[in-house]
């Protein structure tokens, strides 16, 4: 499967952040978060019937306020597939993840085709000033047909049947906000 493939689907699905211990000066506003943030990290996948992984992620999140009071909305995109979560925001920044909400992935790649479907199992994060941490995981399943390869030669147009996935997604990814123009 891509490399970029893999990593929006983690991205999307699952992550693991580790926080920062720095103290909070005054309580988490909700206008406070908007802003896109330039994420990186790793993710680390068990999913039969692909290997075993650990890759590094790269990728944008952009919070936005939420559809209520102390919710924000979470927009994540990397390598061109991107997932949308909703998260609780606390007053000294931390944000929890509810469990069970989804995110549909379709792969269109040059060695990958298919459907997978992250079902987030536990997220977690902190916002804290212009930083901001996320440790997602979420459960994998659906189906991919890999593709290009015979014999361990590239052969284009020849793809493997279509197979399903199930495992374990998780990552950890952090980053700063993005205050520049590219991020408006």
């Amino acid at each position: 499967m891509a490399r970029g493939g893999i990593s929006t689907i983690l991205l999307g699905a699952a992550a693991a952040l580790v926080c920062s211990g720095r103290a909070v000066a005054a309580p988490m506003l909700q206008q406070d978060v908007g802003g896109t943030y330039r994420l990186h990290g790793t993710a680390h996948v068990a999913a039969s019937p692909l290997p075993r992984r650990t890759i590094e992620l790269r990728a944008d999140a952009v919070l936005t306020p939420g559809p209520a009071p102390r919710r924000v909305r979470l927009h994540l995109a990397a390598g061109g597939y991107a997932c949308d979560l909703v998260a609780s925001l606390d007053d000294d920044g931390a944000l929890a993840f509810e469990d069970g909400q989804r995110c549909a992935v379709v792969i269109q790649s040059p060695d990958a085709r298919g459907h997978l479907e992250a079902r987030v199992r536990s997220g977690r994060g902190q916002l804290r000033g212009d930083h901001l941490a996320l440790d997602l995981s979420c459960e994998l399943t659906g189906a991919v047909s890999l593709g290009g390869k015979m014999l361990d030669a590239d052969v284009p147009g020849i793809w493997v049947p279509e197979v399903p996935v199930r495992g374990d997604a998780r990552a950890g990814a952090e980053g700063e906000r993005d205050r520049s123009r590219a991020a408006r």
